[in-house]
């Protein structure tokens, strides 16, 4: 991973967690294990973004150097609205108003916006194998005491044990649940 995912590592695991919570992620004690159910891995590092004076954390999986993105093939391009097409379509909802209503009749506008919008669509498991990072102790450091997931899965009696086994590194793979 990034070096600022090892600097915000606390911050980045408790939102690994809430990630892991809402479904959005899998994760596997190893890699073999994920390998077991997906496939050969594309293992991507992670960064961590934090606002100056924020205690929220960004986290950016990065396909781009892993050659993830290479893979892709696009077969239509998206192009977002522009401010210039709602303000076309305001005028034609004037021009179609129905008869009597004249130019001051109001056209209310509204904006939805949904929290981690694109990790509710789901990811086909043939291409999940494309989506996987190391978190939660990986790269042969040690969690500090037990990570948020270990706390979660077992009894703090078996903390230290589950602590010696994730020095090894633990798999983080990301996938919106189906």
């Amino acid at each position: 991973n990034y070096s600022s995912f090892a600097e915000h590592q606390e911050l980045a695991e408790q939102t690994l967690q809430k990630e892991l919570d809402r479904g959005f992620l899998e994760w596997y004690p190893s890699a073999r294990e994920a390998e077991r159910r997906y496939g050969s891995l594309t293992l991507s590092n992670m960064a961590c973004l934090v606002k100056p004076g924020s205690d929220k954390a960004r986290l950016i999986h990065d396909l781009r150097r892993s050659l993830v993105n290479a893979k892709v093939t696009i077969r239509e391009r998206l192009v977002l609205p522009r401010l210039s097409d709602a303000v076309e379509d305001i005028l034609d909802l004037h021009a179609d108003a129905p008869e009597g209503a004249g130019p001051e009749t109001d056209v209310e506008l509204f904006v939805l916006d949904w929290e981690a919008a694109f990790k509710h669509l789901s990811t086909h498991p043939k291409e999940r194998r494309y989506l996987a990072a190391k978190a939660w102790g990986g790269g042969g450091r040690k969690p500090a005491g037990s990570s948020p997931r270990c706390k979660l899965a077992h009894a703090k009696a078996h903390a230290k044990a589950h602590a010696k086994a994730h020095a090894k590194g633990c798999l983080l793979y990301t996938s919106p649940s189906p």
